[in-house]
């Protein structure tokens, strides 16, 4: 036997959403290739121009998909029970892989934020999560979630669904 523990607190509540969504939702994936030499572009000019205070690629995908979620409300929604609830604000959780476990902490108001705050915002959370100090109001409140592999070469996988996203 190699070691055994048990799942608790947060880890075991990630898991068991986790595998509710895999209960209940449809398992559907759409791949593209999506031209993004615009988005290197930008994100290599502040690079070169900020260094390591630049936004992250995964900040300018935030942005990005916080002002689509915006102009198209019904993308902005969360499924609860037998209701689909279209929110006011568009908060985006990010997945995030540390030693302690998958998270998906929320950077909420989306809308709101420069790209520079996504970004202060996205690092402060990385870092609590990584600590384990990272606390429920900081994971929920989402409407979709993002999974950035790319930094993996990861070109095409099938997320799950992170509820109660749409």
């Amino acid at each position: 036997m190699v070691r055994t523990y048990k799942l608790t607190g947060l880890r075991k509540a990630i898991a068991e959403r986790l595998g509710y969504s895999l209960r209940t939702s449809l398992p559907v994936a759409l791949m593209t290739d999506f031209e993004a030499s615009k988005l290197l572009n930008v994100y290599n000019g502040l690079k070169e121009k900020l260094g390591d205070e630049s936004p992250s690629i995964t900040a300018l995908l935030t942005k990005s998909v916080g002002d689509l979620l915006s102009r198209n409300k019904d993308f902005n929604a969360v499924i609860e029970g037998d209701e689909v609830k279209v929110m006011d604000e568009v908060n985006i959780a990010i997945a995030v892989d540390t030693p302690r476990g998958l998270f998906a902490p929320t950077i909420k108001n989306v809308e709101l934020k420069t790209v520079f705050e996504i970004e202060a915002e996205l690092r402060r959370l990385v870092e609590r999560a990584e600590k384990g100090t990272i606390t429920l109001n900081e994971l929920v409140g989402h409407s979709f979630t993002i999974s950035n592999l790319g930094h993996l070469d990861v070109i095409y996988f099938t997320p799950i669904i992170n509820p109660p996203d749409v």
